[in-house]
């Protein structure tokens, strides 16, 4: 063989690509290696910049709960799962629960309305409540200033009256002194002054103790007036807490019959009910109510009484056990009512009177401390008519916080 044909130049062409291909392979490999590499590190950066951002926001919102429970005071137990990995409990936040039950709690012992549920509401009431608590208090102590001053005008009337009574004694004093020093030389003259002098002297000292003990029944007078007019607004504040809460029902259907529209109810003549009162009658709908018709009282008997009902489904008739509810009337409660305002067919005053006396309530013509529930009319009309809420009857029935409930309240219950 010719040397020439030795070497690389006589080699296979594949054997010579080979290692340049692995070479350039290789170079690419590492080149990609690297940038995958560039975008793992910038995502985990990314990841932990996010991290911090969450957990810097979970510590806010921590902090917010914290302090939300030291300002209500409520802690509770709370036990949470996510994504099915049981988190443990915790009894470092307030408790949902206790908070809502605390608010019932609240509404029910200051006579808040049930419908009243968020917090701003609940806190505009109890401040409406405190307001008009405020305007009573500051009322009494007015009534309790003028009583003062009175009592104060008394005791000056007294020390004045006592001064005149002692500058008497003392006038009278001196001219016993005087009639003394004569008494030598003319007893015989001066026994009849003398003795004059001592019977005023007497009668002077009659009259003081007569004031003083005048001064004492005055005082006593006085403090047993203010006694009494404590007493009355106590017994005033009593008296708007209802037996039976309007919102409540008065009574239950105990047998009915469909056929003849009628039903027994389980209130009779010692609950004071009166012929031809009207009632709601309520059916149970899960945990609450609605109304399947009216009914009215036609016969009473001792402890139960038949109505006659109206307006009912016949796809619901009335049965043992429906509720029946009037807002105007509470068992054996009498309410003393006074009507303002203008009352127009077929709601006239008079017939309004009717109807109220009917169900055992007393209605008084003029305005009085007695009245414990007022039903308010139209406005007055004329030149010199004077908006309900100006007359003097609404401003005395806001100041001892009697009732007030507008008519169109209480039609469904007053049917003629």
């Amino acid at each position: 063989m010719d040397l020439r044909q030795r070497g690389v130049a006589h080699v296979n062409i594949f054997w010579a690509l080979v290692p340049m291909v692995l070479f350039i392979g290789a170079g690419a490999y590492g080149y990609f290696k690297h940038a995958d590499n560039d975008r793992l590190h910038e995502e985990r950066t990314k990841a932990v910049r996010d991290l911090r951002v969450k957990q810097d926001e979970v510590d806010f919102k921590g902090r917010q709960l914290d302090a939300l429970t030291v300002l209500l005071s409520l802690k509770g137990v709370f036990t949470a799962t996510v994504a099915g990995e049981d988190l443990g409990t915790t009894h470092d936040y307030s408790s949902p629960t206790k908070l809502e039950r605390y608010l019932s709690s609240l509404k029910r012992d200051l006579g808040i309305a049930a419908s009243v549920t968020t917090l701003p509401e609940i806190l505009s009431a109890v401040q409406e409540i405190v307001r008009k608590n405020n305007t009573t208090e500051t009322n009494l102590k007015v009534s309790l200033r003028d009583a003062g001053a009175t009592i104060a005008s008394k005791v000056e009337e007294n020390a004045q009256l006592t001064t005149e009574l002692t500058d008497k004694i003392s006038t009278l004093e001196e001219q016993k002194t005087q009639a003394e020093q004569n008494m030598d030389s003319q007893v015989g003259l001066k026994e009849a002054e003398l003795a004059t002098a001592r019977k005023q002297t007497t009668k002077a000292r009659d009259d003081l103790n007569a004031a003083n003990a005048a001064h004492v029944v005055a005082v006593d007078t006085l403090n047993s007036t203010l006694t009494q007019v404590q007493a009355a607004n106590d017994t005033i504040v009593q008296k708007l807490k209802l037996i039976n809460p309007a919102s409540e029902p008065d009574g239950a259907v105990i047998e009915s019959s469909d056929q003849l529209h009628q039903a027994w109810i389980n209130l009779g003549s010692v609950d004071m009910i009166p012929n031809g009162l009207s009632f709601r009658i309520l059916g149970r709908r899960g945990s609450g109510r609605y109304i399947k018709g009216q009914g009215r009282v036609i016969k009473v008997e001792r402890n139960r009484s038949l109505m006659h009902f109206t307006n009912v489904d016949n796809h619901d008739p009335v049965v043992r056990g429906d509720l029946i509810a009037n807002d105007l009337y509470s068992k054996g409660l009498k309410r003393n009512i006074y009507l303002a305002g203008r009352f127009v067919t077929p709601y006239t005053k008079g017939e309004l009177k009717r109807l109220l006396e009917n169900m055992g309530n007393t209605v008084f013509d003029k305005m009085s401390s007695s009245v414990d529930l007022m039903i308010i009319g139209r406005d007055p009309i004329g030149e010199d008519a004077v908006k309900i809420e100006d007359s003097p009857a609404y401003k005395m029935a806001e100041t001892n916080r009697i009732e007030i409930a507008p008519l169109h309240k209480l039609k469904d219950f007053l049917k003629l």
